[in-house]
């Protein structure tokens, strides 16, 4: 007899929670130390910021482009080993980084970082909604989010942090290595599928594929996702060289504040997945566009204060609606969830590829007023979809909204 799904407060949904949350918390950690790095790259390569930001775009672009066929295996070996061989690849690629003699070997190793993360995120959504009760999967979701959240803090703040003190490089070789333990604690820790269902069939991921596809929901939430991503990736990308520069000239340990901004956000993923449970994912999925874009708006202020509190603003208001979008997609989906979830972080991973990649040139060309007016087109574009979609009747009764 299958055990029943896990429901909130007992010992196995705990033991979920804790372990996704170390994942999350080093899968992201490796992801984005590279971020705040950026300037430094400018300085010892002489290339340009946009160049630079290379060192990110390579990884995301990796992770979109084998996002669908680790979703495509994920639904043939299981869940679990998927992402633990995922991960271990990942930290011995970082710790790797630290032996590259240019930045050309240091991009193509991201690349490859990239690929072989795919193996996280394209499971860990699947996961969660195969095992967890229905009624509180926007929590776990959102918990989920948060360690994601908290590895991506914490990778930009230890990275800027040790590359104070040691070369850059040995940064990766470190944080990799801490991360590789915090691995082996998850392998030992996260409980097997109870609910997994092999989907072996030649050919039936075309299907799955279609019907993914011809979804208008799951499309709506496609776009959110690449709106969502390639705004807050931009911002985050050329604030440090708009803080280090005049007026403000603030120090690495000064920029570290502005990434624990991400604190935030792991409050708005765990706040708004459990109000999305309550009152409905598409009442609450238009705000989070709204909120980004009044953050936006007061990053263009001369005043550090403003900026500040507009960047946690934005934070705040991303990961809200990205634990919202993201458990919209795991629970709309009929079947396959695994590919409905790559499907849905392909098109968040190419929105930072591709959005925060061209943002470096509105940078080069017009400043913050650049890079604010690229973002705010992208997040004006994802509030109508927001709205289309909390107008969209359900395609299917059994669908939730």
């Amino acid at each position: 007899m299958t055990p029943s799904r896990r429901q909130a407060g007992t010992t196995h949904y705990r033991r979920i929670n804790g372990s996704m949350f170390l994942g999350g918390f080093s899968a992201f950690s490796l992801l984005y130390m590279a971020q705040p790095l950026m300037p430094q790259f400018v300085l010892e390569y002489g290339i340009t910021p946009a160049q630079a930001s290379y060192g990110l775009s390579a990884s995301t672009a990796g992770l979109a482009l084998s996002l669908i066929p680790a979703a495509l295996w994920a639904d043939r070996v299981g869940r679990k080993v998927f992402m633990v061989l995922g991960l271990l690849l990942c930290t011995l690629i970082s710790i790797a980084c630290a032996f590259t003699q240019d930045f050309s070997q240091f991009v193509v190793l991201r690349f490859f970082f990239g690929c072989f993360l795919a193996a996280w995120p394209a499971t860990a959504l699947a996961y969660l909604a195969e095992e967890i009760d229905p009624a509180d999967l926007g929590r776990a979701v959102g918990l989920y989010i948060a360690g994601n959240a908290m590895g991506g803090m914490s990778g930009r703040l230890l990275g800027l942090t040790l590359s104070q003190w040691v070369h850059w490089r040995w940064s990766f070789a470190l944080l990799g290595t801490v991360c590789l333990i915090l691995t082996l604690l998850f392998a030992r820790t996260l409980p097997q599928s109870n609910h997994f269902k092999i989907h072996a069939q030649r050919g039936g991921w075309l299907k799955d594929l279609k019907s993914h596809m011809t979804d208008p929901g799951l499309l709506g939430l496609f776009m959110v996702a690449f709106l969502l991503s390639g705004s807050v990736v931009s911002v985050y990308n050329y604030i440090s060289f708009r803080l280090g520069a005049a007026p403000y000239h603030l120090t690495a340990v000064m920029l570290c504040g502005i990434y624990s901004l991400y604190l935030l956000g792991m409050f708005g993923s765990s706040r708004f997945g459990s109000l999305a449970d309550r009152k409905g994912r598409k009442n609450v999925l238009w705000w989070t566009p709204v909120l980004m874009l009044a953050g936006l708006v007061m990053t263009l202020s001369g005043a550090l204060p403003f900026i500040i509190i507009g960047m946690g603003v934005l934070t705040f208001g991303f990961f809200s609606g990205h634990s919202v979008a993201s458990g919209w997609v795991g629970a709309r989906a009929a079947g396959a969830k695994a590919l409905a979830s790559s499907l849905y972080l392909t098109m968040y991973y190419l929105g930072a590829s591709v959005v925060g990649s061209v943002a470096g040139w509105a940078w080069s060309g017009w400043a913050w007023t650049g890079v604010a007016s690229l973002t705010g087109t992208a997040l004006l574009l994802c509030l109508l979809v927001a709205l289309k979609l909390r107008d969209l009747p359900s395609a299917r009764q059994h669908l939730p909204i």
